[in-house]
C-alpha cells in the first residue's frame, strides 16, 4: 500500500464512540498534512462511501462500512465455520461465546453467540479489548512472536504494571508463562463485575495465533457448573475452530 493511501485510510482511525463526527479541518490537524491534502482524502473517502458528510461540515463513517459489515456477518468463511461450534458450546454451558481476532496489536470481538440469559458486557463486537486485562486478550498475548510482544510491552509498560503483570519485561514474560503452558486463562470480573471469562487461543497455523475463544458466564452460574467439564468444552471448541481455520487455509 502506498504511503499516501495508508495516510488517507488513517483518517478512519480518528473515529471512535467518543469522537464519531469530525470536520475536515479537525482531520487535517489530526493527520498533520496540508489542508488541500486533507480535503482530497476526505473527498475520496466520501466517494468510496467510507465517509458521509452531514450538516455543518461534519463527517461521519459512511454506509459502505455497514455494507462490508453485513458481508462479514453473512459470508465470512471463518464465522460460518465457527458459528456452529460456538453454538454447541453455548448449548453445553448456557453461557455466551465470543470469537475474537488479533487485529494489529489489538484484540477485538468479531462474533458472539448468546446463551439463554445473555450477559451485559463492556467489550462486545467491534470494540477492542484492553490488552492486559480480561481473559480474551490474555489468551492471545503469550502466543505472540517475541519481537511483537516486546514491542507491545515497551509501548504499554505502565498499563501492564497497573494490570498486575509485572514491572519489568522479565516479570511480564513470567506472568504470561502459566497461560502459555496451560493453553487457557480464567478472568474473574476483570472487565465487568459478576462475570467470569474463560478463554483459549485460536491459531491460524502451528506458529501464528489468530485470536481467542471466550466463554462468558455469570459468577452464580460458574459456581454451579462442573469446572473441568466447561473447561474441556471450551478447549475442544477452540481446537475445532483452529482446525476449521486450517481447512480454510488448505482450500486456498
Amino acid at each position: 500500500m502506498s504511503t499516501s493511501r495508508a495516510r488517507m485510510l488513517a483518517i478512519l482511525d480518528c473515529f471512535s464512540d467518543r469522537a464519531a463526527a469530525w470536520t475536515a479541518e479537525d482531520l487535517h490537524d489530526q493527520l498533520g498534512c496540508s489542508k488541500p491534502t486533507a480535503y482530497r482524502y476526505v473527498k475520496e473517502l466520501c466517494n468510496a462511501g467510507l465517509l458521509l458528510r452531514i450538516s455543518g461540515g461534519l463527517y461521519t463513517l459512511g454506509p459502505r462500512i455497514l455494507e462490508l459489515d453485513l458481508i462479514i456477518r453473512r459470508s465470512d468463511p471463518l464465522m460460518r465455520a465457527a458459528q456452529p461450534i460456538m453454538r454447541a458450546l453455548v448449548d453445553q454451558t448456557e453461557g455466551d461465546a465470543l470469537l475474537a481476532n488479533l487485529y494489529g496489536d489489538q484484540v477485538m470481538n468479531v462474533h458472539r453467540e448468546d446463551g439463554p440469559k445473555p450477559a451485559v458486557i463492556s467489550y462486545d463486537r467491534g470494540r477492542p479489548h484492553p490488552l492486559f486485562r480480561g481473559s480474551t486478550s490474555k489468551a492471545v498475548l503469550p502466543f505472540l512472536p517475541r519481537a511483537q510482544l516486546k514491542r507491545i510491552y515497551g509501548a504499554h509498560a505502565e498499563d501492564c504494571r497497573r494490570a498486575g503483570l509485572g514491572s519489568t519485561w522479565e516479570e511480564f514474560v513470567a506472568a504470561l508463562a502459566p497461560i502459555r503452558r496451560s493453553g487457557y486463562v480464567i478472568g474473574h470480573g476483570e472487565l465487568d463485575p459478576h462475570v467470569i471469562g474463560i478463554a483459549a487461543p485460536i491459531f491460524a497455523d502451528e506458529k501464528r495465533v489468530f485470536g481467542s475463544l471466550t466463554l462468558i458466564l455469570s459468577k452464580s452460574r460458574y459456581d454451579l457448573l462442573d469446572k473441568e467439564r466447561i473447561l474441556g468444552a471450551l478447549l475442544d471448541a477452540s481446537r475445532r475452530i483452529t482446525s476449521a481455520l486450517g481447512r480454510l487455509s488448505g482450500s486456498q
